[in-house]
């Protein structure tokens, strides 16, 4: 089970995941992203905080979102990773090119 909720309010646009994101659900984190058009300044927020399970397939879809917002001229942030998910990202380096944050403390400014 998983789901993408977008929502926008001003310049800054929200996807909440939702669920287990793996390769046969990474596909609509894409889709998503073909919906959303930001702007130069806008603010895309990746919100983890009720993502139950991520493979490398999410890992995937966060560096395809990164690529695509930071293109737009806007910028990415990931909220509230889960612990094993704030471990995958430390370990595969990604914490150095991926903006995130927990207990709304940044974690990496970019």
């Amino acid at each position: 089970m998983f789901d993408v909720i977008l929502s926008s309010d001003g310049g800054t646009h929200t996807l909440a995941l939702v669920g287990e994101l793996d390769h046969q659900t990474a596909p609509r984190v894409h889709e998503a992203l073909d919906r959303l058009h930001p702007a130069p300044g806008d603010r895309v927020v990746l919100s983890l905080d009720r993502l139950a399970f991520c493979d490398s397939s999410g890992l995937s879809a966060f560096i395809a979102a990164y690529e695509r917002v930071t293109a737009a001229g806007a910028a990415l942030t990931l909220t509230a990773p889960p612990a094993i998910l704030t471990r995958m990202l430390r370990t595969t380096g990604l914490d150095d090119v991926l903006s995130w944050r927990d207990d709304d403390r940044d974690r990496r400014a970019r």
